[in-house]
């Protein structure tokens, strides 16, 4: 019956956030679930949006899953909120455990970074805390003394941070000045940012910029979905850096990967490289791309 579902359904969502790591044998057996349900409604989770950890040991739900996120809301902390704990904990000794379990919690339900986190010089830390309080008041900033590696010059921008990237290393922001979204790297950033008291008057223009898995960056993507064996399972993990968690097991010897791209390059080339090792179950676009580069080569060894 479909209520018997649901209620396996749920009460597996429910052992999977609890925060306790559990193997398939042991879901299996207490849900009484065949292993292929058990991968089913795995993946059920994750075409939902749950942020699903998936490893040959154990199983688990990330908390930082859109639907839990919002289900918490009430009890969320604000982003001003989350500025000032951050902040505290910034300044607090690893040593402690309830620190360290704070950061972590901080790390997955938030996405926020610390400094100890990846090495960074103190003009970096202090300009990463400077431009999160400007996006928590949402105030433009001045970052002066930016270098342009094109020009190799110094210039002052004003600008409306609203996003950060790339693991803290860049920010996201609009330039009224040029009318664009652009990213800036605040290792270039010479000297300390100045929030002003001017508030956001473009956010509708905030766009966000996306560099997925392959290096290649862009305002849009394109949603991919991968049927993989071991082989191109196992270089997705070691040369992008892909986690378990992104992954479903669909057997011993396969996973489904989803992600989303900017450029069918990056992806194309992966897919080339390993075509007997991959299905595309979804991608009309990279199937194009494959299809042109696959002609184009075809030409090429006629000699045409």
């Amino acid at each position: 019956m479909e209520i018997d579902k649901l209620t396996k359904q749920l009460r597996l969502l429910e052992l999977l956030v609890d925060g306790q790591p559990r193997t398939k044998e042991q879901l299996c057996e207490e849900l009484e679930l065949s292993r292929r349900t058990l991968y089913r409604y795995m993946e059920l989770f994750r075409e939902a949006g749950f942020h699903v950890v998936m490893t040959k040991q154990a199983f688990t739900v990330k908390p930082s899953s859109p639907f839990i996120q919002k289900l918490t809301a009430q009890v969320r902390l604000s982003t001003s909120e989350q500025v000032t704990i951050h902040n505290l904990l910034e300044k607090q000794d690893d040593s402690d455990m309830a620190v360290r379990n704070l950061k972590a919690k901080f790390r997955d339900t938030y996405g926020m970074k610390f400094i100890n986190d990846t090495p960074a010089d103190k003009n970096v830390a202090q300009n990463t805390e400077l431009l999160l309080r400007a996006i928590a008041l949402r105030r433009q900033v001045c970052i002066r003394g930016y270098f342009s590696p094109h020009s190799q010059t110094q210039s002052d921008r004003v600008v409306e941070p609203f996003k950060f990237l790339q693991g803290s290393q860049e920010i996201r922001c609009y330039e009224p000045a040029s009318e664009m979204c652009k990213s800036f790297k605040l290792v270039r950033m010479k000297q300390r940012v100045e929030i002003l008291p001017t508030p956001w008057q473009h956010e509708r223009q905030h766009r966000t910029y996306y560099t997925d898995i392959f290096g290649f960056s862009g305002e849009t993507t394109y949603r991919i979905k991968l049927r993989m064996g071991y082989l191109s399972t196992h270089l997705l993990m070691e040369e992008c850096g892909v986690q378990p968690y992104q992954l479903v097991v669909l057997d011993d010897t396969h996973w489904l990967f989803s992600t989303r791209v900017c450029s069918m390059q990056g992806i194309g080339r992966f897919v080339l490289g390993l075509a007997g090792d991959i299905d595309i179950l979804e991608g009309a676009e990279l199937k194009q791309y494959i299809n042109g580069v696959l002609q184009k080569l075809t030409k090429i060894g006629q000699g045409e």
